[in-house]
């Protein structure tokens, strides 16, 4: 069915027209019927504007359209000039406002007090066959708004157009932001400049940078990378994300997950337990004098941040060495660890910064929640509730999250559920639960909060994000966010899982949606809006389908690759099991049934990516990433294949599909390092290879050597 059209109209008297002018008018509606989803012409946009009004006929941009703004408005002028140049070739001049009449024909862009009780980031567009108008109490309402109006041009017959309407858009959410986790799969400097630039087209106003030890660090020059970001870069980066009106909020652990310092022997001295180095000791003073010194390089290179990103999430050592058992049995484990956060947060407090923590230490130890520092921020993190599963949660007892149910509900401490019990609580419960009580938890003590859902989390695998369960718990998270006053939402990402990052974007684009408007529910709409917005394509295409058909297949069998030398770059590989462990668990029976599913899937997904290819106009390199996501599905299932013929004594066929997969490798391997050099440094692109085919090949030759030694039997003759 067609989707209506807004009222149009093919030929206006102000106008002189060409004589053709009337069919490319009626081609341009034609082309309307096509692109627009909705009941309105901003139908496509992401994130969806609040209001909007159709108007008539449509507006055609030309290079003899100028721009006028404000002086105070020439950093958003020069980016609308840029971006009208890099994307449809024109090449607009910019002039200032002056008192007199605009004129016809032109984009205006100018400051207005009418929105200011909608926020600073508000903006009205009014677009009409004379000209665009944009208005908005701050500059950054008016990036907002050539951010709209960029997604609403079209080319098509040799014309740049869009439609007369008016919008009236502003966020639900103040913070609307993605973490970038630069501990795993570094980018290139380049790749990492165009996340910031992909992610506020999509009104993204914050980004959470974990640079771990990609930080050129003065101080410590020990624990830098060999692959971190130079000063110069860094500060590169701080006023692109100005430009972008994107606030960076640096983050840099206090207690646990500081494997990357720990595991140096000159730091050795400062671990919570002497053989692991994930925590540092909170009663060793210069664990303190460490973190401070970084904090204070990272802060110098960040002078003009709001937050300040501590961490302090899962610090499962705690009180373990000789002085924090003494302590512990005095103050509590909580109390040590408030106790040690406070100290970090003061300082950060008096850098001129709001400090920031994960929620799940406190979650855990609800007792110390009120003697927290009161002007620091929580970050709540819960990857897995969901509002369409609303018969589980996650919860933080012992140690990290789990997920609760009516079924175990029992096992939880007394001292948690006792505290948090009655944020559960809802009609039907226990058999359901109310959902993000942290979220309300926090608030009601005081505290602004900042909700964490995931789009690349454990659980994903090392080649496609499980949408079926970011999607809603995203969803359902901003909306409890929105309802009860958090300052916003930061979509964590963890690299480590090793899900390549140009998978991301449609659960990026989706967050960003909600964070905008989150009474925008309508996923399919919205997948629909993402193929022509992102890809340039059309819904029946197949890439939603097949994305999502991947994202089952690698959820099926996953495996943990162990640790590194450095004791922190773990990945997640599909289908990777020894013989030893399938036959100790007997799922060999399994594993061939699983290998022959995964194996006709995988070639279903492939099919439908590479048939969408060439109806995708935009943001290519993320569809090969699909497609390359598929083959490695295709490539790793035969190998459960493999272990399910030699159980079943098929050696014959074994050995044949064996060594086809070691040939198959060596092509594999090198079209993944064209594919990921791409967006990775080198250096990165050599591990990711070796973690996704050495072991492999290991298993491999292992298998075959058996075989050898052990040929079929002729009775065995297939």
């Amino acid at each position: 069915m067609n989707t209506p059209l807004p009222n149009l109209v093919f030929w206006d008297s102000r106008v002189q027209l060409k004589p053709k002018s009337f069919l490319i008018e009626e081609r341009i509606l034609k082309t309307y019927r096509q692109m627009i989803p909705g009941e309105h012409t901003a139908g496509s946009v992401i994130p969806q504007p609040k209001e909007v009004q159709n108007g008539e006929g449509v507006f055609h941009l030309q290079n003899s359209c100028a721009i006028l703004a404000g002086q105070e408005l020439s950093e958003e002028a020069e980016f609308l000039s840029r971006q009208l140049a890099d994307r449809f070739g024109l090449k607009l001049p910019i002039r200032e406002i002056s008192g007199h009449s605009p004129g016809r024909g032109n984009i205006v862009m100018e400051r207005t007090k009418s929105l200011e009780d909608c926020g600073y980031e508000s903006y009205i567009l009014q677009v009409d066959i004379d000209g665009i108008q944009l208005e908005a109490p701050q500059p950054a309402g008016i990036f907002y708004g050539i951010q709209t109006l960029l997604q609403l041009i079209q080319a098509g017959e040799g014309q740049i157009f869009l439609p007369a309407l008016e919008i009236t858009d502003w966020p639900t959410l103040q913070m609307r932001g993605v973490h970038i986790d630069l501990k795993a799969q570094m980018p290139t400097f380049e790749y990492l400049k165009g996340i910031l630039q992909r992610l506020a087209e999509y009104k993204i106003n914050t980004v959470l940078i974990e640079y771990e030890d990609k930080f050129p660090y003065q101080s410590h020059p020990k624990i830098v990378s060999p692959l971190a970001l130079s000063w110069e870069q860094i500060k590169e980066l701080n006023d692109l994300a100005r430009l972008l009106h994107i606030e960076i909020i640096p983050l840099l652990q206090s207690l646990g997950h500081v494997e990357y310092i720990l595991s140096h022997s000159e730091y050795a001295h400062l671990r919570e337990v002497p053989n692991d180095f994930s925590q540092y000791c909170p009663l060793n003073p210069e664990s303190q004098r460490l973190f401070k010194e970084l904090a204070a390089e990272i802060i110098e290179l960040h002078p003009d941040i709001q937050f300040f990103h501590i961490g302090g999430d899962e610090a499962d050592s705690l009180g373990q060495c000789p002085r924090c058992q003494a302590k512990a049995r005095e103050i509590g484990k909580g109390g040590l660890y408030v106790e040690y956060i406070n100290e970090i947060c003061r300082f950060i407090l008096n850098q001129g910064k709001r400090p920031v923590l994960w929620h799940d230490m406190l979650a855990r130890n609800p007792e110390v929640v009120d003697h927290l520092v009161h002007d620091a921020v929580i970050m709540d993190w819960d990857y897995y509730s969901r509002d369409d599963e609303p018969f589980k949660i996650q919860i933080y007892d012992k140690g990290g999250g789990q997920i609760i149910t009516k079924e175990n509900l029992s096992e939880v401490s007394e001292k948690v559920r006792s505290v948090f019990e009655p944020y559960w609580k809802c009609e039907g419960y226990p058999d359901r639960f109310n959902l993000f009580g942290y979220t309300r938890f926090f608030k009601d003590r005081g505290f602004d909060v900042i909700a964490a859902p995931s789009v690349r989390v454990d659980g994903d695998s090392g080649y496609s994000p499980t949408f079926e369960f970011h999607l809603p718990n995203i969803r359902s998270f901003i909306e409890v966010a929105a309802r009860y006053g958090a300052l916003g939402v930061v979509a964590t990402s963890w690299a480590v899982r090793r899900t390549p990052w140009e998978t991301l974007w449609l659960g990026i684009a989706w967050t960003a949606g909600h964070a905008w408007s989150p009474e925008i529910t309508d996923r399919q709409g919205f997948e629909r809006k993402f193929l022509q917005q992102f890809y340039g394509a059309e819904d029946q295409t197949g890439i939603i389908e097949a994305k999502y058909l991947l994202s089952k297949l690698v959820a099926t069998a996953i495996y943990r690759t162990p640790y590194n030398e450095q004791g922190h770059y773990w990945g997640w590989e599909p289908c990777y099991r020894s013989s030893a462990e399938l036959k100790e668990t007997g799922n060999f029976e399994k594993a061939l049934k699983v290998g022959y599913e995964m194996v006709e899937q995988s070639e279903r997904a492939l099919a439908m990516l590479e048939s969408a290819e060439p109806r995708v106009k935009r943001n290519r390199l993320s569809l090969q990433f699909y497609q390359w996501a598929a083959r490695m599905v295709y490539h790793k299932s035969r190998l459960l294949i493999a272990w399910g013929l030699i159980d079943q004594a098929r050696k014959e066929k074994a050995q044949q599909l064996l060594q086809s997969l070691l040939d198959e490798i060596l092509v594999l391997r090198d079209q993944m390092g064209r594919l990921f050099g791409q967006i990775m440094v080198p250096e990165e692109v050599e591990r990711e290879q070796m973690l996704r085919f050495e072991g492999e090949q290991e298993e491999i030759k292992r298998l075959l050597s058996y075989l050898y030694r052990n040929p079929p039997h002729p009775d065995e003759a297939e």
